[in-house]
């Protein structure tokens, strides 16, 4: 099972493609992958347009903020193409990816 983060830029993506949601629902039920969120991006969300976290598929909160993106995910998935620069300057081990490239794997995960 890989896990994944989400930046909060990702659920404004995620409520326009159903493809994406339906995609992610299947691979959690199979255990596939594990979607993590950190308190941050929590907060951001609950402060955003969908006051929380969006009922799209569950999501775990991580505790920690700081270092939670490279010590809780396997996968860092942002909008933000400084935020997965910086991540991965730190971090090897995460793989860091665009909303573009992380519906493209998802969707051609097994079902």
């Amino acid at each position: 099972m890989q896990t994944v983060m989400l930046d909060s830029n990702i659920f404004d993506r995620l409520d326009k493609d159903e493809a994406a949601q339906n995609s992610l629902r299947i691979a959690r039920k199979n255990e596939q992958i594990r979607i993590v969120i950190s308190p941050d991006i929590h907060r951001e969300l609950e402060l955003g347009r969908f006051r929380g976290v969006p009922p799209f598929f569950p999501v775990v909160v991580v505790k920690d903020s700081a270092a939670a993106k490279a010590r809780h995910a396997d996968i860092f998935v942002s909008e933000c193409q400084h935020s997965r620069d910086r991540l991965q300057a730190a971090s090897k081990a995460c793989a860091c990816m665009s909303y573009e490239q992380f519906s493209q794997w998802v969707t051609t995960l097994p079902q």
